[in-house]
C-alpha cells in the first residue's frame, strides 16, 4: 500500500512538484524494505531485554556499515555500475538491514546467545501474540502519534519554501543522532527496570531510574551547550550554505534548547516501558503532539507571521512540556504504585530443560 500510495503522500507533505518526484522514489525503495527495518529493531530489543546488547550492537554495526559502504556507490555510480540518484539511498540502507537481520538472527539460531531459537519456537502461539499486543499496543500507538504529528508539522513548515525544510531536516537529524547516549541510556534503563521488577526490587529499579536520568543529564546538558555554541560550523559541516545555513543555525539553537527534556522523556519511556507499564507515555505523546504542538506550531507560523521560527519554537516547547510531564508522572507512580504493579511475566516450559527429579518424602533415607 505504502509503495502505491508514495505519490499521493508526498502530496500531503508539499506542493513543490520536483520534491515530490524525489520523495516518491524515496518513499518506493524505502517501503520494499519496510518488514526488515521493524524486524532488526524487534530483535535488537528482545537481545538487550536478555542482557545481550553486545548481540543488537553487532547486528546495528553491520547495517551500518553496509548503508555506509554501498550508499555512495549506489547513489551516484562507480564504474559501470550506474547512479540511482536518490533512490540509491533507500536501497542502501535496506540492504544494510538485511544485513544486520541476518547478522542478529545468526546469534539467535546458532546458540551464542542465551535466547537460542529453533525454527519450531516460530510457531505462533496465540495466547502468547495476544499478551504481545496487549502490552505493546500503546507503545506504538505512542510511535504512530509521534510520526505523525511530525508529518504535519512538516507539511505546515513547507508553506515557507524548500529551504526552511531543508532547514528542519538537517537540524532534526543533528538533534537525533545527538540524543545517541539517551537511546543508550534507554535500552538500559528499559532493561534495568524489567529485570528489577521480575526479581521484586521494585525499589531498585526506581534507583537504576534516577541514576539513569542523572547520567543523561551530565550528557545531554553538555552536548545541549555544544551544540547551542558551535551551531553555525555544525550545519555548514552537514552540507546547508548560505541562507540555508543561517536558517538552519537558527533552527538548530532552537532545537538544542529542548533537547535535554526530550531525552529525559525518552529515558522515563524506557522505564515505563520496562515496567509494562506504556500508556502514560502515550497520553503524554498524544495530548503535547496533537494538542499542544499541532494547533500552537500552525498558530505561531501562520497566523503570528514567525514562519518556520514558530513552529521550531513550539517544537522546543512540547519536548520540555512532554519531559516535564513525564518526569512528574514517573515519580508520582512510583511513589504510589509500584510496589503494588502487577508482573505481566509470560512463563512457558523449555523443551531442553530437563525434567527435575523427584524430592523424597519427608524422613525418608
Amino acid at each position: 500500500a505504502g509503495y502505491l500510495l508514495a505519490p499521493w503522500l508526498m502530496a500531503l507533505l508539499t506542493t513543490d512538484p520536483r520534491v515530490r518526484e524525489l520523495g516518491a522514489v524515496y518513499f518506493r525503495v524505502s517501503f520494499i524494505f519496510f518488514i526488515f527495518y521493524d524486524t532488526i529493531a524487534t530483535l535488537a530489543h528482545v537481545l538487550r531485554g536478555a542482557g545481550e546488547p553486545g548481540y543488537s550492537l553487532a547486528g546495528m554495526a553491520a547495517s551500518a556499515a553496509t548503508a555506509t559502504v554501498l550508499m555512495p556507490f549506489l547513489v551516484f555510480g562507480w564504474g559501470p555500475l550506474p547512479g540511482m540518484g536518490i533512490g540509491g539511498a533507500p536501497l542502501a540502507v535496506g540492504v544494510g538491514r538485511i544485513i544486520g537481520t541476518s547478522v542478529v538472527m545468526a546469534f539467535l539460531f546458532s546458540g551464542r546467545s542465551r535466547l537460542h531459537l529453533r525454527l519450531d519456537h516460530l510457531r505462533p502461539d496465540g495466547g502468547v501474540c495476544w499478551r504481545i499486543c496487549v502490552l505493546g499496543w500503546p507503545a506504538a500507538a505512542q510511535n504512530l502519534l509521534e510520526r505523525g504529528s511530525n508529518l504535519i508539522l512538516v507539511r505546515i513548515l513547507s508553506l515557507f519554501g524548500p529551504v526552511t525544510v531543508a532547514a528542519f531536516g538537517v537540524s532534526n537529524r543533528i538533534t537525533n543522532v545527538s540524543r545517541m547516549p539517551a537511546f543508550g541510556v534507554q535500552a538500559a534503563v528499559r532493561t534495568l527496570v524489567g529485570q528489577n521488577l521480575g526479581a521484586g526490587l521494585p525499589e531498585r529499579a526506581v534507583q537504576s531510574v534516577r541514576l539513569s536520568m542523572w547520567l543523561t543529564g551530565f550528557f545531554m546538558g553538555s552536548v545541549t551547550v555544544g551544540l547551542f555554541w558551535f551551531a553555525p560550523p555544525v550545519v555548514l559541516f552537514f552540507g546547508l550554505a548560505g541562507e540555508a545555513a543561517d536558517v538552519g543555525s537558527l533552527c538548530l539553537r532552537i532545537l538544542a534548547v529542548s533537547l535535554l527534556f526530550e531525552s529525559a522523556r525518552r529515558v522515563l519511556a524506557g522505564a515505563f516501558h520496562g515496567a509494562a507499564n506504556a500508556k502514560p507515555p502515550m497520553v503524554v505523546e498524544g495530548i503535547v503532539r496533537w494538542v499542544v504542538e499541532i494547533p500552537l506550531g500552525y498558530l505561531a507560523a501562520v497566523t503570528l507571521g514567525m514562519g518556520g521560527a514558530g513552529v521550531w519554537w513550539t517544537i522546543a516547547g512540547g519536548q520540555v512540556l512532554a519531559g516535564a510531564a513525564l518526569f512528574g508522572w514517573f515519580f508520582w507512580w512510583s511513589a504510589e504504585g509500584l510496589k503494588a504493579q502487577p508482573l505481566h511475566i509470560v512463563r512457558r516450559p523449555c523443551p531442553e530443560e530437563p525434567a527435575e527429579p523427584p524430592r523424597p518424602e519427608d524422613g525418608a533415607p
